[in-house]
């Protein structure tokens, strides 16, 4: 009780950890507890895509993360003599490949060696919470330590990150809604012994009228492969954990002295979503917000969206850069953005696992193959601190391309937006269209000002930054949304997208946000 935190954090899985990393990255005095005594280390989450590879870039981990993570061009439905009935990648727009694989283990040692960076972020295991008190302005975590002593800490505010068992949401008697679908895979992690032959792409290979139960392959960085095999009876855990029935289940899809077994686990899966991500001074993200299957590989990459969603927020807030009752928007946009997902996974497992994966089966045989060939496009937020009158392109995230400085120094857009919110305008200055309180508050919330074009003119200042477009990428993005200027919140994602001569207009709603 001799220190109060700004945030303190319950559970140090990957979501947890990056809660952690952004908000220390910010200043933020911040202390990460878990509950176990040793640094998990078992095969969690395999995928990421675009735009959590930019969030590690936003909080400056992306040459380590794309140094473990290996690029996958997307994912194809097949039939059991492995012919393509639908085929699906993702249409990034953060200046990335689309999808992304990696060990967990690797990915989430990044995280806490990120940690290092910031000294006034504390990580403790063998803290186990067990109550939760609150107050108007503080929030009092008791915690048992692993002799079985107690302790109280304090905090500003506290973020659920402790998974689908969630202490915290349970404990504050937060109830979930369940969309009703679940079911169980047995999880198998190898090593490859020598090279083996086998598809770059994620594959599903779907239910059948066979006894053979429908499995995805991901051919994982370096030597790794996994195998998800679908399960319609779960109830002999232990038996089908086991290394003989593991290997008859590898039998059926590689030859078993190809590979060593890492790690095999029956896991269930549900599809829920908590009723409310705010108790007060307490946030859930992640897992103990919502849970869905593995079909799309969102789980984890959903609570990332979380807590880089959050994390900004909390920050301002704290700063008095913003009235607390932006804190309301977290729920709101991320809620449904989750929602969503759950849905679009739920779709994904009934076409690939249930009876109606005969569909699939049909059109592969009867539409086209050019017909059978989807981009995926990113999910737009809604509600919150969006404004629905200021652009088609509001809610969206904003894509990222590489431009340059007149010195020649090339790089992401990201690099140049730094952390907090940036108006961005095509062959305009912003500041010419904006009032001095206009200026006055954009400043307050530590706002980046770029004018960006196809070559440079004027001239560069401590309050402008001029860029040239390197790949013309941007100049199409601003002539086909036919508006010149974007607000872009620090998530990356557009505040408003207007006409240069409209900002103050959007910037004056923003000021009036309560």
């Amino acid at each position: 009780m001799d220190k109060i935190w700004d945030i303190i954090i319950i559970g140090a899985g990957p979501v947890g950890l990056m809660a952690a990393n952004l908000l220390g990255q910010r200043g933020q005095r911040v202390l990460l507890l878990d509950k176990t005594t040793i640094e998990y280390s078992i095969p969690r989450a395999i995928h990421i895509d675009d735009e959590i590879v930019r969030i590690f870039q936003a909080v400056g981990l992306l040459e380590p993360i794309l140094k473990i993570s290996k690029p996958v061009s997307g994912m194809q439905f097949i039939n059991r003599k492995g012919k393509v009935l639908l085929e699906t990648s993702m249409d990034g727009v953060s200046g990335f490949e689309g999808s992304y694989l990696f060990f967990s283990s690797e990915l989430e040692e990044v995280l806490r060696q990120g940690l290092k960076r910031f000294p006034q972020v504390n990580f403790l295991l063998g803290h186990k919470a067990i109550a939760i008190d609150q107050t108007e302005d503080c929030v009092t975590t008791t915690v048992e330590i692993n002799q079985g002593e107690t302790k109280k800490i304090q905090g500003k505010y506290l973020l659920a990150c402790d998974g689908a068992k969630s202490f915290v949401r349970d404990y504050l008697g937060i109830g979930l809604q369940s969309f009703g679908f679940k079911s169980a895979n047995l999880k198998v992690d190898t090593e490859l012994e020598k090279p083996y032959p086998l598809p770059e792409w994620i594959q599903k290979t779907c239910k059948d009228f066979s006894n053979h139960p429908p499995f995805v392959f991901l051919n994982g960085r370096g030597s790794h492969r996994r195998w998800e095999f679908s399960l319609y009876n779960a109830s002999n855990k232990e038996e089908l954990e086991e290394e003989e029935t593991t290997r008859k289940f590898l039998e059926k899809v590689i030859p078993p002295a190809q590979v060593k077994i890492l790690h095999a686990a029956v896991y269930r899966f549900y599809t829920k979503i908590a009723k409310r991500w705010r108790v007060k001074r307490v946030f859930l993200a992640g897992d103990a917000a919502h849970q869905m299957p593995p079909y799309i590989g969102q789980g984890m990459c959903a609570g990332m969206r979380d807590v880089f969603n959050l994390s900004w927020k909390l920050d301002a807030v704290l700063r008095g850069k913003v009235p607390q009752s932006w804190l309301k928007s977290y729920q709101n946009e991320r809620f449904k953005h989750a929602r969503t997902y759950i849905l679009l996974t739920m779709l994904v497992g009934f076409l690939f696992i249930s009876k109606f994966s005969f569909f699939l089966h049909t059109i592969g045989y009867i539409v086209p193959e050019k017909w059978r060939k989807f981009r995926l496009k990113p999910i737009a937020l809604k509600g919150g601190l969006f404004f629905k009158s200021f652009g088609n392109r509001v809610g969206q995230l904003m894509m990222q391309a590489n431009v340059c400085t007149a010195k020649g120094e090339e790089d992401r857009l990201d690099a140049f937006l730094k952390q907090d919110f940036s108006i961005l305008s095509w062959k305009q200055n912003p500041l010419d269209f904006l009032s001095t309180e206009d200026k006055e508050f954009l400043n307050g919330l530590g706002c980046t000002f770029i004018k960006i074009s196809d070559q440079f003119s004027g001239e560069q200042t401590k309050e402008l930054t001029l860029l040239k477009d390197s790949t013309d990428k941007l100049g199409k993005w601003f002539g086909k949304n036919k508006k010149n200027c974007v607000i872009i919140r620090p998530d990356r994602y557009v505040l408003a997208h207007v006409e240069a001569k409209h900002l103050s207009n959007a910037v004056k709603s923003l000021r009036a946000m309560k």
